[in-house]
């Protein structure tokens, strides 16, 4: 799939079907990748966080979600781990750089625009999913701007 077609399916996704403000939707197609970046909130946790795409013509998919900051302790490390061994579909890690929270997945066999939007579809659900939230909810609880 051409990246500008992807480009166009991901931002109609996320303002016409999500209801997101055009403003809160930023793209950019650079060295042969679509990033595609918007804020989310939800009910399930009190901060909004970053939803980052990753996408290439060869239909390699990188969804990241990005949460406050998490200071890199024991306990936090804990359930992180706790996380990444109950919930599958995503990678938990606190970034070294600046101390993030980020879950992030890689779906290899995009093969045309209903393909990425519906994988997209499910892995946001899968996200704040009731099984994911009971390992989800103690990190983002733990997290803060600052």
């Amino acid at each position: 799939m051409k990246l500008n077609e992807a480009k166009v399916a991901l931002e109609d996704y996320l303002i016409k079907e999500m209801g997101l403000e055009k403003d809160n939707v930023e793209s950019e197609i650079k060295e042969d990748i679509l990033f595609v970046s918007s804020n989310l909130s939800t009910k399930f946790f009190d901060d909004n966080f970053l939803n980052m795409y990753e996408f290439r013509e060869n239909g390699v998919l990188v969804i990241k979600f990005i949460l406050d900051k998490l200071p890199m302790n024991l306990s936090n490390m804990k359930l992180v781990n706790e996380y990444n061994s109950n919930v599958t579909l995503f990678k938990c890690f606190i970034n070294e750089d600046k101390g993030y929270l980020f879950f992030n997945h890689v779906y290899i066999s995009v093969k045309d625009q209903d393909d990425l939007i519906e994988t997209v579809k499910f892995l946001l659900q899968a996200f704040i999913s009731e099984y994911s939230l009971k390992f989800l909810k103690p990190l983002a609880d733990l997290t803060t701007d600052k």
